[in-house]
């Protein structure tokens, strides 16, 4: 790929349905998920679970309901995203975002963010602010509640995004709190612009996705698969690869044999 993913930032919109954020955003009546259509690649027919809070365990592992356990506020069985990548060094930040396990570095950031009283539009200001200025984070996850409404829970999920750098893989998740499709929309390096993924695809595959992406490490219980549908070249990390061997075989026949001590 020709930019590299420094970071990785999950939006998660809840209490809405692909049916019900899609097309209006497509038609321009929220603005601000519609700019990230364009600029991304959707996946309008996402199964999710039956509730919201199976449904965040499974973004956040890749697990499904089954394995990870969680259907209200049970602990989570399965291990998250932001635990694996602690095994990199990488720190994970939760803003509002539910979950039995917060990551390593949670009480760095203020408690006010990490868990909210309310979700007005002067905490997502907040949000936007930490987010742009803070180094302390390289995969968060940012929960949008649509009790709002949608236009303006769409402001919100603006004012997240554009927090975002140039070298942020950005992951837009929507998911009803019950039955119906949720939505994915993917933007940033590796990933093609402007592109509608037409197989149904599972929550469960967002996390192997933006691992892949993002060479983080899988979460130890993930059952989901890699959407290669969304990406500009699928078998770019094995190009990569295969340069760096040739490079290197290169560098060892030019090198001459090693002097034996």
């Amino acid at each position: 790929m020709s930019e590299e993913i420094k970071k990785v930032l999950v939006v998660a919109l809840e209490g809405a349905s692909s049916s019900e954020i899609y097309e209006p955003a497509r038609a321009g009546k929220l603005p601000n998920v519609g700019r990230l259509l364009r600029s991304g690649s959707a996946v309008p027919k996402v199964a999710v679970a039956a509730t919201a809070a199976a449904s965040w365990a499974t973004l956040a592992t890749g697990a499904h309901t089954a394995t990870h356990g969680v259907v209200a506020d049970e602990p989570c069985r399965a291990q998250y995203i932001w635990q694996a990548a602690e095994k990199t060094s990488k720190r994970g930040l939760l803003l509002g975002f539910p979950a039995s396990a917060m990551p390593e570095y949670h009480e760095d950031h203020p408690v006010e963010l990490v868990n909210p009283e309310s979700c007005d539009a002067a905490y997502f200001d907040r949000v936007a602010s930490h987010l742009l200025c803070s180094p302390d984070w390289d995969l968060a996850f940012v929960r949008v509640p649509t009790a709002c409404g949608l236009a303006e829970a769409d402001e919100f999920v603006g004012k997240v995004l554009d927090a975002a750098d140039l070298e942020t893989l950005r992951v837009f998740v929507a998911a009803p709190n019950g039955e119906g499709d949720g939505l994915v929309v993917l933007e940033g390096p590796g990933v093609k612009r402007g592109h509608v993924v037409s197989r149904p695809a599972e929550l469960a595959d967002v996390a192997p996705t933006l691992c892949y992406l993002a060479e983080t490490p899988m979460p130890a219980d993930c059952e989901g698969g890699i959407i290669y549908q969304a990406l500009e070249e699928p078998d770019a990390k094995i190009l990569e690869l295969q340069t760096y061997r040739r490079n290197y075989e290169r560098l060892r026949r030019s090198s001459g044999a090693t002097p034996m001590c």
